[in-house]
């Protein structure tokens, strides 16, 4: 299985290589450190709610694209300070992916990686706060995301037809 944590270390290599396309290679990385933390939170989460009233409906969006909101969602519920900075990794990745007028910085990049290591290292302690409390609270927050999906999926099933692209996750 992939370890979502060798982005960050592929982004640490990637700073010290030199290319003619740069901005590129900044861009790549700014996206990467995102997709580090975002997918280490989704599986950690994944691992967290298995056995609990909640594994089925994250089962269901787990793969789709409104999943980068429900992990967002849950770690606002758990940890408003690291949900802060998931958020802030996914709009600067959004910016270097999709804004090609902004330049991006070595710099920016640089930071985006620090971020994405403090985001993953404090992810353990943080998804081991889930109390059936807080199963009710994510429940509240996933369940609509889970609704939107099925459906977007029922809709699609009854047309005949692929759902459509979602590339602005």
């Amino acid at each position: 299985m992939f370890n979502p944590q060798d982005f960050i270390k592929l982004s640490k290599e990637l700073l010290e290589y030199e290319t003619h396309y740069r901005e590129a290679l900044i861009r790549t990385i700014i996206s990467r450190a995102y997709y580090s933390s975002f997918l280490s939170a989704r599986e950690e989460l994944k691992n967290q709610l298995k056995n609990t009233a909640l594994e089925v409906l994250y089962e269901e969006i787990s793969e789709e694209p409104e999943i980068h909101q429900a992990v967002y969602d849950i770690l606002k519920t758990l940890d408003p300070v690291n949900a802060d900075l998931l958020g802030k990794l996914r709009k600067k990745r959004n910016q270097a992916d999709y804004n090609l007028q902004i330049p991006k910085s070595l710099k920016e990049a640089e930071d985006c990686i620090m971020d994405a290591e403090m985001s993953q290292k404090q992810l353990s302690s943080i998804v081991q706060k889930i109390s059936p409390e807080k199963i009710l609270e994510i429940e509240e927050k996933i369940r609509p995301i889970v609704r939107s999906v099925l459906e977007r999926k029922t809709k699609t099933s009854r047309q005949g037809t692929k759902p459509p692209s979602t590339p602005y996750i």
